[in-house]
């Protein structure tokens, strides 16, 4: 990418390589999940909740990744329970147990 930048107090030296972060602007109504929770497969991404009991497979599509989270644009509702932690070791519809003491 190039950019333009106003350089009056002579930051930057011509050729030089920079790091920038833009923020594209947010959105107040999105769902925002820790990385580690998405799995990528062969046919997209997904999650597994918690649901019934079981591990429920969802396939979700991603949106923007901010700072280890990852905005989901489908496939997840506010109120789904989601599986942050050791969801690659699970199945879909395999019986879980929740913990509520952490």
């Amino acid at each position: 990418m190039h950019a333009k930048v106003n350089n009056t107090a002579a930051l930057f030296k011509p050729g030089e390589y920079v790091t920038i972060t833009q923020n594209l602007g947010s959105d107040k109504n999105v769902l925002l999940a820790p990385e580690q929770s998405v799995l990528a497969t062969i046919n997209g991404y997904s999650v597994f909740i918690a649901k019934n009991n079981k591990a429920v497979r969802v396939p979700v599509t991603l949106g923007s990744r901010v700072k280890g989270d990852v905005e989901i644009t489908a496939g997840l509702k506010l109120n789904d329970a989601l599986i942050v932690a050791g969801q690659s070791q699970l199945k879909n519809n395999a019986p879980i147990k929740i913990d509520t003491k952490n």
